[in-house]
This record gives C-alpha cells, structure tokens and sequence, in this order.
C-alpha cells in the first residue's frame, strides 16, 4: 500500500494485477505481478460511478469473530459507535462469552464447520469478515472461517494478524507468525472468488503487554522488577486496545470503490488490491525506558523503589526459541517479545493513523489501566 502525505492518497489500481505467492513471504507482504490473469474480484467494474444504480459504496454489513474477546469486544464497540454498520457476532453455540450490546448474533456448531458458517455470512449478508482469535485456537481455524467467507462471496477478510511489521520476513519467521499469514493467503487465492485481505498492523498491544509481566514489556507490578532488554533506549510502535478498535472503524468506513477515474481518494478496494494490503497504525512510538518513566509518574515511585534486571534481547529471544523448540509452549511470550526488542523489529516504517483520522492518546491513562489490570491480575495468560 503506498499512502502518501499529506492528502493519503493510493494511486489508482489497475485491473491487470494478481497476487503471487512466495516461499519466502512473512505477514502479508503480498507480491503483485502486472500482466497476468485477472483476480475474479478485479473484474468487477472499476469506479462507483459505474455501479448499478442503488448501488452503495460504503460497508454495512460486517461479522465479526470473536467480539467477546479483548481485542474483538473493543473493534465491535468502534464500529457499532460510527453508526454506519450492522454488526453480527459470529459465535459458536454454548459459548459463554458475554457480547457488546447492540451486536446481532449468528452461532455455529463450530468455526471449522464451513458450511453453517458460509449459511451465517450468507444470512447476514456480510462484506466484510473479521477474525480475531485467541492465541490456543487452532491453527485450522483460521483457514476454515476464510473458506467459508470466500465461498460466501464476502468482500474483504480481515484476518487473526494484529501486530508484528508486515514487510520483515526475518521477523516473521523467527517468530513463527509468517506461516499463518502464507496460508491465510493461499486460502484466499485458492478460492478465486471474490475476497480479498486487509490487514491492520497495530504492534504489541500497550496494556496487555505492559500488564503481562516480565516476557512481555519487562514489568513485574508485583514484585516491583524492571527487566531492561538492552540499554532500555529502542523504540517500538505500540497499540491500545480501543485504538484498534478505532483502527478497524475507520478503516471499514471508507468508500469501497472511487467515484471516478479522477477520484484518487483512499479505498477499500484500493487497499484491498495493493502490493501491500496494509494499515499500519499506533497509539504510541516507545522505548522501554519510556514506559518505565511513565509506570513511574502513575504509581508515584522512584527508581530506587524498582529492583532493574539486564538482560541482552538476542539472550532473551534465544532462551524462549530454545524452550518453545523444547516443547514449552509457555515461553513463546519470552521469544516473541524478545525479537520483537531488536533494534527496528517493532518500528514501523510507515503510520497511516492520519490516513484514519485517529486521535493521539494520553500515554499515563493508558499506563494507568495497565498497572490496573497488572495489580488485578487481569492478564490470562
């Protein structure tokens, strides 16, 4: 995706692009090759101007996947907040979870069952998927509910990737994220439908990981213990969950096609369609001393309340790989957070937060609800 600014214009799409896959592919930094077959979806007239006549050129209709979860519960409340959108929670029979209120409700005997989940999409005349997961959901989960979305003609498919920088390969792999993307992409392209993929890139979310412990940000509210990585000074784009959740809203609140070959505002279907169908966006640019000054000012300590552990993050990366490898699924919190500490992992090298018209936010209030949930011990796992 190539945003520019000021004025975060795409470039118009040409219709004569098709995705390749790549052995070598992370996240969704998706290759596109000009010349080749047509995509199905790349058929459809180019411009809304050309649209049948009724024909709508906003999202209304969206399902959503797990909105009773903590990243989910805070994308339904964004996007029921707009006003613009009719929002189902798609939720398997028996399940517990307690919804926002103001959602509509679609339940399945299973995720991995394609065929009450595309009769769902379908009954709820969904353009747009969104898939959030919890970390020991299966790994075919995922590709099930992309099936089932494609076979249901649905539009845009926002998949279970929230986080790490789409275009490093290296980063992608040595944290074993890249794979699910690969497959998430292969689905799609396998289909030959309509679907296309959109995804947010948000970094580490902010309050679970300063909350999590010491894999995770470094802090033990607890025991009072500071685990510096480094010399504490690099930097990583982080996200809220509510500035996710506002991520995805104004996201799915575009126009879908432009109006007219003049018509170079951001889209949908431009995103949708680009070499790198991406919004990458934060709340915050920080280092862990950033965070540590901070975590200061809202609990009213000093340093010398704080017992400060060092460690090198290559040490730290190296020690979960090695457990995760060893059959500790435990550590992976200590791998993915470690790598994602090395100088550049964690920066993006672009922010379309003013593409999306996000507000910057008040980095001691979200500090303040971290430590919150850290003292309540409201992180689960």
């Amino acid at each position: 995706m190539s945003i520019k600014s000021p004025g975060m214009h795409l470039p118009r799409r040409r219709n004569n692009y098709k995705i390749i896959t790549s052995s070598r592919i992370s996240n969704c930094h998706l290759k596109i090759s000009s010349n080749t077959a047509q995509h199905p979806a790349d058929t459809m007239p180019e411009y809304a101007q050309d649209q049948p006549a009724g024909y709508n050129n906003y999202v209304s209709n969206i399902v959503l996947v797990g909105a009773g979860g903590q990243v989910g519960s805070h994308i339904a409340s964004a996007l029921l907040a707009t006003g613009k959108h009719t929002v189902t929670a798609l939720t398997r029979e028996g399940s517990a979870s307690k919804l926002p209120a103001g959602l509509k409700v679609a339940r399945v005997p299973s995720y991995d069952d394609e065929a009450a989940v595309e009769a769902a999409l379908k009954a709820a005349d969904a353009q747009v998927l969104i898939i959030t997961l919890g970390v020991t959901a299966s790994p075919e989960t995922q590709p099930h509910l992309i099936k089932a979305a494609c076979a249901a003609g649905v539009r845009f498919i926002l998949p279970n990737s929230w986080g790490i920088k789409m275009s490093d390969e290296k980063l992608a792999e040595e944290t074993f994220l890249g794979r699910k993307d690969i497959v998430a992409q292969e689905t799609v392209e396998q289909a030959g439908g309509v679907s296309r993929l959109i995804f947010i890139a948000c970094g580490f979310w902010y309050e679970f990981s300063l909350a999590g412990g010491r894999d995770r940000y470094g802090f033990d509210f607890d025991e009072r213990v500071f685990l510096m990585l480094d010399d504490g000074e690099t930097k990583m784009h982080t996200s809220t969950w509510t500035q996710t959740g506002r991520a995805v809203a104004a996201a799915l609140s575009l126009p879908i096609l432009p109006q007219s070959p003049s018509d170079e505002a951001l889209t949908l279907s431009g995103v949708a369609s680009s070499a790198e169908p991406v919004f990458h966006v934060k709340s915050f640019l920080l280092s862990q001393k950033d965070m540590f000054e901070s975590v200061k000012r809202v609990t009213g300590t000093t340093d010398a309340d704080w017992t400060v552990l060092r460690k090198t993050s290559k040490e730290q990366y190296e020690e979960g790989r090695d457990a995760v490898l060893g059959g500790d699924m435990k550590a992976y919190g200590k791998l993915l957070y470690g790598r994602g500490w090395f100088p550049g992992a964690g920066k993006f090298d672009r922010i379309d937060n003013e593409a999306l018209g996000l507000p910057e936010e008040d980095l001691d209030a979200a500090t303040k609800e971290a430590v919150r949930m850290a003292m309540n011990h409201e992180v689960p796992y």
